[in-house]
């Protein structure tokens, strides 16, 4: 949806610029862990991609130590 909404968009993580760019390359291929977390993070209407997004997310959270939210 943001790709339609916004030809560029920037990535701010505790107000710092960590990317920005073009909205589909940004979204297709996202440079910093922050901006992939939150491509992961959107819900998507395919149960099979949203459980493959989820398993994702949760490999993430624990190769950085923090707690797995199911």
């Amino acid at each position: 949806l943001l790709a339609f909404v916004a030809d560029r968009v920037v990535v701010l993580d505790q107000g710092r610029i960590v990317e920005s760019g073009l909205a589909a390359d940004v979204l297709s291929s996202p440079a910093q862990e922050v901006t992939e977390r939150l491509v992961l993070s959107v819900p998507v209407p395919n149960p099979l991609l949203q459980a493959r997004r989820r398993e994702l997310r949760s490999r993430r959270l624990v190769a950085d130590g923090g707690a797995v939210d199911r």
